[in-house]
């Protein structure tokens, strides 16, 4: 049963994928149940550190530790705990948890017990209970009273909202609850966490589940304007996450260090399970993870302090840290950093190799996939901007779909279209059987809706979406919860959100909008309706445009590239600031068969100029993930440009 705990597989060339494949997964003998991930982990390392949590970025140096048969005996208490809190098998626990060890023991207690439904807890309460009712929660596990957050505030209106559930589990248990008589019946179903501790911590008190059984629902972003819930079966998280513990060498003594919060399957298993299956280290950093600016102020510190050798991160984290100086700090355990959730400039994962001398990993991933689904090679050619090679045994290509959303062919190498996937780690569906229509294409083909390509040596490159999805900063957006939140204005008659292109978060929702004849009102007026009515607040336009005519189809359909490339220019004409009076720039999209061109001229400047301009301007815009292009133009035609 311990075949599986093999160190690492050297992927160095997309020969070595396949080469791994000529031995069937089903001879590689992986349990069959998360449990038995940890179970196992437990039996061959004991005593090794499982996690290793510090509450805040100022006392990094403070921390718990949970050694492998810790995890275990607080998972195996959880899922106890759970069980006898009338969780079935087939019972959805909700988990409004932040980045602590607890977060792990219910997480996976309750994908033992039942089913996981870990859920942003920084969504509006009516969309925590819209996820709680569809996934049928009966239990809701809740982090107690705590400033940082507004979690537990959130209580009363989800019990209003959800009366199915029976019971709100309090982590740790800190409120004192008024005896009105509304207060004293919300008393009654929330129990103390601490309750956990009474139960047997050295064996199950049920049996487990097959593989094939349901281990979680992740939500996920849709166009519906209602999150779509992804079902994991447990193979799904146990295929995926020995696949990357593998490919990345997550073995006995390697540290990794995240601030990824459970909702998102990067922090659930990217930087959970898939530790786990190698008996690696978890560093959670902090209770608020990377929002905390005392972590990113010490980050270089908290390196060198927990020896770290790795870290997951996203864009927008990584142009925040290589603000702060190393000053000395000792980084030099660190191996690799793992950026994923959003596309990657090239220019800062240049600059962060400069700084740190080590390499950025890419990868491609998506709750559907369970995870990841394709990464560049941890110990191979890493080709900056690519996703690099798809995980073995899930099959990953590119397609030209008709007009019907139908597959009508498979792309030669280097050619355009969408991104589909299947495989042992790509899931059966969503629970919703409606979301499941054009998401699933024949022969059990996935949907990703993104668009790329394949070069000829099997590293894959995403250059867009098929979706509507607008992605702040690797969290997903919803263009219609805007659109329906704007078209209900009285003045309003057509609106389109998009997203703009953003040097810190990758994209911000912006809308258009066209007014109904006789009606007024201004831009601002429009964005406090916004603030006050969209129900997530990192939905809200960073901007309204109002338009006299809204760009439609041949058959009338508001047509939103048109609007996206307006959003383009506006995005880098205020990347560009001042300089856009100073050096008399002009700012046009140009678009390409393969993906949009910024064109920047610059017009009658000096000669003597033009190297400080090209400097300036590759400043401004180097962390964004599209080229540009500079040109200098003279139009008196005394002198050459």
């Amino acid at each position: 049963m311990d075949f599986w705990f093999e160190s690492h597989l050297e992927v160095r060339t997309y020969a070595d994928v396949q080469n791994f494949e000529q031995v069937p997964l089903e001879r590689r003998e992986l349990p069959q149940h998360v449990y038995q991930v940890i179970e196992s982990a437990a039996n061959r390392f004991g005593e090794a550190v499982a996690i290793s949590y510090f509450e805040d970025g100022e006392h990094y140096e403070n921390k718990l530790e949970w050694t492998y048969s810790e995890l275990l005996r607080q998972v195996t208490q959880t899922a106890n705990f759970l069980r006898s809190n009338g969780v079935g098998r087939d019972d959805a626990v909700g988990l409004l948890l932040p980045n602590i060890p607890d977060a792990q023991a219910f997480l996976w207690g309750a994908a033992t017990a039942g089913i996981a439904c870990p859920i942003n807890y920084m969504l509006e309460a009516s969309q925590i209970a819209s996820i709680l009712k569809s996934s049928k929660c009966r239990v809701l596990v809740v982090l107690g009273t705590d400033s940082r957050f507004d979690i537990w505030e959130k209580v009363p209106t989800l019990l209003e909202l959800v009366p199915e559930l029976q019971r709100v589990v309090q982590v740790p248990p800190s409120v004192d609850w008024e005896q009105s008589a509304h207060e004293a019946d919300i008393h009654r179903k929330v129990i103390s966490a601490h309750a956990a501790r009474d139960f047997d911590g050295e064996q199950l008190s049920f049996e487990l589940a097959g593989e094939t059984s349901i281990a979680a629902f992740f939500h996920t972003g849709g166009t519906t304007g209602k999150p779509k819930l992804a079902i994991h079966s447990h193979r799904n998280q146990i295929v995926n996450a020995w696949l990357q513990s593998r490919m990345l060498a997550m073995s006995r003594g390697h540290v990794r260090l995240c601030g990824l919060p459970i909702f998102h399957v990067n922090g659930a298993l990217a930087n959970g399970l898939t530790l786990f299956c190698g008996g690696a280290t978890l560093v959670l950093s902090g209770v608020r993870g990377y929002r905390d600016p005392a972590v990113m102020r010490n980050f270089w510190n908290v390196i060198e302090h927990y020896k770290t050798n790795s870290f997951a991160a996203v864009p927008t984290m990584l142009i925040s840290i290589m603000q702060v100086p190393v000053d000395g700090a000792d980084i030099s355990s660190l191996e690799f950093a793992r950026c994923g959730t959003a596309p990657l400039s090239w220019q800062v994962a240049r600059e962060f190799t400069q700084l740190t001398s080590v390499e950025l990993i890419e990868g491609y991933g998506l709750s559907e996939g369970t995870s990841i689904s394709a990464m560049n090679p941890r110990y191979g050619e890493k080709r900056v901007g690519s996703v690099g090679f798809r995980v073995p045994y899930q099959e990953m290509k590119i397609v030209r779909l008709d007009a019907d959303g139908k597959i009508s062919g498979d792309c030669i190498q280097g050619e355009l279209g969408t991104v589909v996937i299947r495989g042992p780690n790509v899931i059966s569906g969503y629970l919703e059987a409606n979301d499941n229509e054009s998401a699933f294409l024949a022969d059990g083909w996935y949907n990703t809706g993104d668009l790329g390509r394949e070069d000829a040596d099997g590293y894959f490159w995403l250059t867009g979406r098929t979706k509507d999805l607008i992605i702040r900063g690797g969290h997903n957006i919803d263009p219609g919860m805007i659109d329906q939140v704007l078209g209900a204005h009285p003045a309003v008659a057509y609106v389109a959100a998009v997203g703009s292109p953003d040097r810190y978060t990758g994209e911000m929702p912006v809308a258009y909008v066209t007014l109904k004849p006789g009606h007024h009102v201004i831009s601002e007026q429009l964005l406090q309706y916004a603030a006050q009515n969209i129900p997530e607040r990192a939905a809200v336009p960073k901007a309204i445009y109002i338009i006299k005519e809204m760009p439609v189809t041949a058959v009338g359909k508001i047509y939103k590239p048109a609007l996206r490339q307006l959003a383009m220019r506006e995005g880098y004409i205020s990347a560009l600031g001042g300089m856009i009076a100073a050096y008399n720039l002009r700012v046009e999209i140009e678009l390409t068969n393969d993906r949009p061109l910024i064109k920047i001229d610059s017009i009658n400047i000096s000669p003597t100029l033009h190297k400080e301009v090209t400097y300036f301007v590759g400043q401004a815009l180097k962390t964004f993930t599209l080229d540009h292009e500079l040109t200098f133009i003279n139009t008196f035609g005394d002198r050459p440009a």
